[in-house]
């Protein structure tokens, strides 16, 4: 029997990114995709306690697949203990529009904490995303399936470096409480090299701008310091990928 692998994302069932790791996937892999139904970033590991979750079938993917009208962690938490008729080898989270790099970053990504939410279950978990040329962004989630463009392209070496790298880890399951954070950079290629790294510690500052009407308004900006040497934001912009191991064990006081 192939290990079952349960995919997800913070972007939404509707992301081209999550539909094209799902084709690579599922080509060596069972797969399930339990995803949001709508677009859930910047919310962290976040579980609803209020209100009431709707769980729907979607059809026209290569592997089963389902949409959840809530938090990443909750696809997670929902399909381990509702909808998998097995347990699944591994939690595949991503790939996330954009990157997740640096310490404070990673405390807000959905993607990892989806993740982390496969990790509480002790299930081995890989969260992957990819960065894009800036000027993407606003056309990304735009793209038309049937088009060979640059950016699938990338996606789908991203995606064959991602089953490379979950084999390693289905190969070699690291202690308990512990997941691989994945960042590709742009552009990638076949032979890009995976550098292991930890998370840079640089400081995001304000993020938020004050509006006309005196109201406040999210506002992502860059960093104003240098990343440090060897860190996931120095690995993955200066062209190579980031392999970052987070170990939350020792939060539990378990070796």
């Amino acid at each position: 029997m192939r290990p079952l692998l349960l995919l997800t994302n913070d972007d939404g069932i509707g992301s081209p990114f999550l539909r094209i790791l799902a084709e690579t996937f599922a080509a060596t892999h069972d797969c399930v995709v339990v995803a949001p139904a709508e677009e859930q970033s910047w919310i962290g590991k976040k579980l609803n306690r209020y209100g009431r979750i709707a769980v729907d079938r979607v059809e026209g993917w290569p592997c089963e697949a389902w949409k959840v009208s809530s938090t990443p962690s909750d696809c997670v938490n929902i399909a381990l203990h509702h909808l998998l008729q097995r347990r699944p080898a591994l939690v595949v989270s991503g790939p996330n529009i954009g990157y997740n790099l640096t310490l404070p970053l990673l405390f807000c990504s959905g993607t990892v904490g989806a993740a982390l939410e496969g990790v509480c279950w002790g299930i081995p978990a890989l969260a992957t995303s990819q960065r894009l040329p800036l000027e993407l962004f606003d056309s990304i989630k735009d793209m038309d399936p049937a088009d060979e463009s640059e950016v699938r392209r990338m996606l789908r070496i991203s995606a064959t470096h991602a089953v490379r790298l979950a084999n390693e880890l289905l190969a070699n399951p690291p202690p308990r409480w512990t997941l691989w954070n994945i960042n590709f950079p742009w552009p990638v290629t076949p032979e890009t090299e995976v550098v292991d790294t930890f998370p840079d510690p640089a400081h995001l500052g304000g993020m938020f701008a004050r509006q006309s009407d005196g109201h406040y308004a999210f506002e992502f900006r860059e960093w104003d310091e240098p990343s440090q040497p060897g860190s996931d934001r120095c690995v993955t912009f200066g062209g190579r990928i980031s392999r970052c191991v987070l170990r939350y064990d020792s939060l539990g006081g378990t070796p």
